[in-house]
């Protein structure tokens, strides 16, 4: 029992990082309210969540170490080439990892991704 507390207590830690790193680095106000509503009204996972950013988090900090977590969808992070094509194939591919984002209502599944754009000057 106390091995499972341990590891429970060590995979929250890594979640309240992951939740760090998005508000510390993601200061558009729809994207942290995105964060939230995704998290409360539609039951996300913070790995899910944390996905959702991997496009824009990598220009500000080193992702490779959750390479593990997001393996099935990395070569789209790892190109960096962000065309609208690349961004758009990166959220497909998220959203068949983690099924659970169809609980996100697509309106709001697809203003985030524009949004995600805008930030990484794909849509000039």
């Amino acid at each position: 029992m106390a091995g499972q507390i341990a590891k429970s207590q060590k995979t929250n830690k890594q979640f309240a990082l992951m939740l760090s790193f998005i508000f510390k680095y993601i200061e558009d106000e729809f994207l942290l309210t995105y964060v939230f509503e995704t998290m409360s009204d539609f039951d996300q996972s913070v790995i899910s969540i944390f996905g959702h950013f991997l496009p824009n988090l990598q220009t500000h900090m080193d992702i490779e170490p959750y390479k593990p977590l997001y393996a099935e969808i990395w070569d789209n992070l790892a190109s960096r080439d962000w065309s609208l094509t690349k961004v758009a194939e990166y959220y497909k591919e998220l959203y068949v990892k983690f099924p659970g984002i169809e609980r996100v209502p697509e309106n709001l599944y697809i203003d985030m991704i524009i949004k995600q754009l805008e930030i990484q000057g794909a849509t000039e």
